[in-house]
Formats: structure tokens, sequence, C-alpha cells
């Protein structure tokens, strides 16, 4: 499990600039993505239109992982570079450390997805009902998740993660640049997040 040492380090992450950031990825990648604190607060919800992000949130759908709750940084364990988290109906996420000044400040969270197929869809109506969830809307939600390879997922992680540390930098870096500098580091980033859409 990731946890930070300075629940204040959290204000370093500048709400409406990350949502952009974000809601322009998750438009890309059909994936939602949203940030939670070093304690696993929620800073930035996931996107609850599209992708699953309903199941993170309503309790009755029997995904039985609430964002905002203590236990929610438990679930996740370490796998390779990233931190992975196994849920019901056979789904996972991911987590990506924010680090500002050596410390990390929040966790981007990456999901829910579905690695390589789905389940059959009789499968996930028995595990609804054995949640005691509604099944109709359970399998709506579960039909918005994308279906990705383990290699796909690793090339998107990797992505972000680029884009995470460069956006973490730049922060690092601002107060002691003048403004023409950080514009032309901006452009900088928006340009690699063009050529990064493309490429996904």
């Amino acid at each position: 499990m990731i946890t930070g040492n300075n629940n204040s380090n959290s204000s370093v992450i500048q709400k409406d600039q990350w949502w952009d950031i974000l809601s322009r990825l998750i438009d890309v990648i059909h994936i939602n993505i949203f940030i939670i604190d070093a304690d696993g607060r929620v800073l930035l919800p996931p996107d609850m239109s599209r992708y699953g992000g309903q199941l993170l949130t309503d309790p009755s759908l029997g995904f039985g992982l609430t964002i905002g709750e203590p236990e929610f940084l438990k679930n996740f364990h370490r796998q390779g570079y990233f931190w992975e988290s196994n849920n019901r109906y056979d789904l996972k996420m991911f987590m990506i450390p924010l680090v500002y000044r050596s410390e990390i400040v929040a966790n981007a969270i990456v999901g829910p997805v579905i690695l390589t197929r789905r389940l059959d869809r009789e499968e996930y109506k028995k595990s609804a009902k054995s949640y005691r969830s509604d099944v109709n809307i359970a399998l709506d939600l579960l039909n918005e998740i994308r279906v990705v390879s383990n290699v796909m997922m690793n090339s998107i992680l990797e992505l972000l993660d680029e884009i995470t540390k460069t956006n973490m930098q730049l922060l690092e870096r601002r107060r002691s640049m003048d403004k023409n500098q950080i514009d032309s580091m901006a452009k900088e980033i928006n340009t690699s997040l063009r050529q990064d859409e493309i490429l996904v």
C-alpha cells in the first residue's frame, strides 16, 4: 500500500488543471481515471457517467470497494512497476503515485478495466445476484468497461506515468520560473499529450 506522510501536501494538486488533463485522457483511452490523496480520500472523483464510474461510488452495485474509504488503498499491491487491485466481477484497477518534492502526495487510480476477456454474461448475472445488486444495472455498467490486453494496459500505464511525472515536475519548478518559461513548458506538455493520444 502507498501512503504519504503529510496530508497538507495534497493541496498541490490543482484540481482544475488535473481535471482538464484527465478528462482528455479518459476520452482517448476509454478508461476512468481519478485522484485520491495519500490516505485514500477523493481529490478528483471518477467520471460517474461512463466507464464503470458508478460502480465505484454506489455500494448497492456490489463492487465491494467504495472510493473515499480508508480501506480503499489496502486493496492495492505491487505488481512490477505499478500497483494493482483485483476486484469483484473480475475487474482490475491500477495506481500511479504522484510525487512532489520526493513525497507521495496523491495517487492516480486507473480503472476499472477488464484484462484479456470478459466473463460470460451468465457469470456476471450470477455474481450480481450474489452481491444482491440490480442485475440489469450491473450488466449495463460492466458493458461500459474497456477490455484490454496485458501489453496494452502496461503501455497505457507507462503513458499516464510519464504524463503525471511531467506535470508534477512542472509544478515543482513553477515557483522558480518566470511566466514565459512556464508557458513554454506547458506547450511542450500539451504537444506531447496530443502525440500520445494519437499513439494510443
